[in-house]
């Protein structure tokens, strides 16, 4: 069994600080993740850089590259599109250490390019989370497209 310390916020000086909270049970965590994820998908559809980029630390990757990095290759997406419909149904989580969660999963990817036309694809997808019991964000995000 696994046993982790738990730290009290309460001080000689201050008597009726109260303990620190617990973590959220399982289930609960579940679906924050679920929510997050959903949040996630609907800022990647309205193609709007600044709902888009809150979901990750000023130090997140994308498949190596520094986010921030990327951006630029995300404005011209959003600009070139007259829909994305991303969609990530999560496998399996956990939490490595505290303040962090793994999490893998499947995606799929529905983009409509004003010049091209339609484009449909999907494959994996793996998350590092940072998780400061209220929120989370992306640190590393790394996918591939199934062949």
């Amino acid at each position: 069994r696994d046993l982790k310390p738990v730290i009290a916020a309460t001080t000689p000086s201050s008597p009726t600080a109260q303990p620190a909270k617990p973590p959220p049970a399982e289930a609960q965590l579940q679906q924050r993740l679920d929510s997050f994820l959903a949040a996630y998908c609907q800022a990647y559809g309205t193609r709007n850089l600044t709902k888009f980029k809150p979901f990750f630390t000023p130090k997140a990757t994308e498949n190596g590259p520094p986010i921030i990095d990327l951006m630029p290759t995300y404005t011209k997406l959003f600009a070139s599109t007259d829909t994305l419909t991303l969609q990530i149904s999560p496998l399996r989580w956990h939490q490595p250490t505290p303040g962090q969660i793994t999490l893998n999963g499947r995606f799929t990817i529905d983009l409509h390019y004003r010049d091209s036309g339609p484009v449909h694809g999907g494959g994996k997808i793996d998350f590092l989370l940072a998780w400061d019991d209220t929120s989370f964000q992306i640190e590393k995000m790394t996918y591939s497209f199934d062949k």
